[in-house]
């Protein structure tokens, strides 16, 4: 789910040589603390063989026929990246969806009559504050894309571009009335801890939203909400062990380390 380590190459280049050491399947979206270029986290965001990706972007998708899922993993903090150019990702320097990403997901990656669950490091449902609600990040346009997915329905969205977004265009239009209203849920990192704990704080509109502990970065100032990692002990390393239980709309996020076990209602 993102920060996988600090602002750290050579901590990001040791995490992927360990996972390609072994025969996973994994998807790694990449957090404002990965400060990594572009072009490599394209290379390293996923080892499934037929993941489609964005044009310019390290966001991806792959199916799960046997379920009817999509899982789509997107880049929040690319604004207008460009592979080409190959720029490095700082903390916070880089934040948002650029035009290529959103570009794809509005006419390729939602494209689709299986769920949805969609992957990113931060919100962009709950944007409170700082960089989320800059002009150049898109956050709050998303929302009005995935309200149209659950909805089935069409119409046309304004970007606001940056000036390295060659042959970009400030209008996209969407369609998605030929497949039916659309289900999805979208699990987010960032916080270090548990934000949202239960159903009535996680819905967002239309849609389910669940932010999960993604603490690779380790150090007690990323605790997150009242889960303390403490250096030396169980708690140090934290996760969620996520499964979606399609027939009877339940989600449980199993916790290993500091936190709480949930349970959440897929609406």
């Amino acid at each position: 789910m993102g920060d996988s380590t600090t602002n750290s190459d050579s901590a990001y280049e040791s995490l992927y040589a360990e996972l390609i050491k072994h025969s996973y399947y994994y998807a790694m979206v990449p957090g404002n603390h990965d400060s990594y270029k572009p072009s490599v986290q394209r290379k390293t965001m996923t080892q499934i063989p037929d993941a489609h990706f964005a044009p310019k972007s390290a966001a991806c998708y792959f199916d799960d026929h046997l379920h009817s899922i999509r899982f789509i993993c997107l880049n929040t903090h690319e604004k207008g990246s460009d592979l080409v150019q190959n720029k490095a990702i700082t903390d916070y320097g880089w934040s948002g969806f650029g035009y290529g990403q959103y570009n794809w997901l509005a006419n390729e990656a939602l494209k689709t009559t299986y769920k949805v669950v969609l992957l990113s490091h931060t919100s962009f449902a709950k944007t409170g504050g700082g960089w989320s609600l800059t002009s150049h990040s898109n956050y709050l346009t998303v929302k009005t894309l995935i309200d149209a997915f659950v909805d089935g329905s069409s119409g046309t969205i304004q970007l606001t571009l940056e000036s390295d977004e060659a042959d970009a265009e400030t209008t996209i239009n969407y369609d998605f009335s030929n497949q039916g209203m659309g289900k999805i849920v979208l699990f987010h990192g960032h916080t270090h801890g548990d934000f949202p704990l239960n159903d009535s704080e996680n819905t967002y509109s239309k849609w389910l939203e669940i932010w999960v502990d993604n603490a690779l970065c380790d150090n007690s100032n990323f605790a997150g909400h009242d889960n303390v990692k403490t250096r030396n002990t169980p708690t140090e390393i934290a996760f969620d062990v996520v499964t979606i239980d399609c027939t009877n709309n339940k989600i449980y996020c199993h916790r290993f380390g500091a936190g709480a076990d949930r349970t959440l209602t897929f609406i």
